[in-house]
């Protein structure tokens, strides 16, 4: 939940704290729902597969993962299927993982025409701001962009 220890007040009521954070994540759900409906695309090719539920809350497909087990390096199979799913889907990124080198990504992008953007399931303890920055990844990276344009 949003309130953890001490969330409720004498009576079991929310403290100002808690309704804070509560219209904070209300807020950036928002955000989230608004930016990616409007998206060009739907699919998205990650890292790893810390965003499933993401893509599940806003009406996004994990088309694949580049690296399935984060503590084994990904096959050249799994590099290829990733790469195949980008031109499959006309995608125009790939998104790799800000905690993790960025060598598998960038060898899917270069298999397939994409860009590398990163996304971050960590970040540095500000919450609504990774939260936004993944946004602004996730819609730059569902857009139209060059790789799109290709006959």
């Amino acid at each position: 939940g949003l309130g953890g220890a001490g969330a409720g007040g004498p009576g079991g009521e929310p403290t100002a704290r808690a309704l804070e954070a509560r219209k904070v994540c209300e807020a950036i759900d928002a955000e989230y729902r608004a930016a990616l409906d409007r998206a060009a695309r739907r699919a998205i090719v990650v890292q790893h597969n810390a965003w499933q539920r993401v893509a599940d809350r806003y009406g996004l497909q994990i088309a694949a993962v580049i690296q399935p087990d984060h503590a084994v390096e990904p096959t050249p199979s799994d590099l290829r299927r990733a790469a195949d799913a980008v031109r499959e889907r006309r995608l125009t990124a790939v998104f790799a993982d800000a905690q993790a080198s960025p060598r598998a990504a960038e060898a899917v992008a270069r298999a397939s025409g994409a860009r590398v953007l990163t996304l971050d399931a960590i970040g540095d303890g500000d919450w609504p701001g990774l939260m936004r920055r993944n946004l602004a990844a996730l819609v730059e990276g569902l857009s139209d962009g060059p790789a799109a344009r290709k006959p």
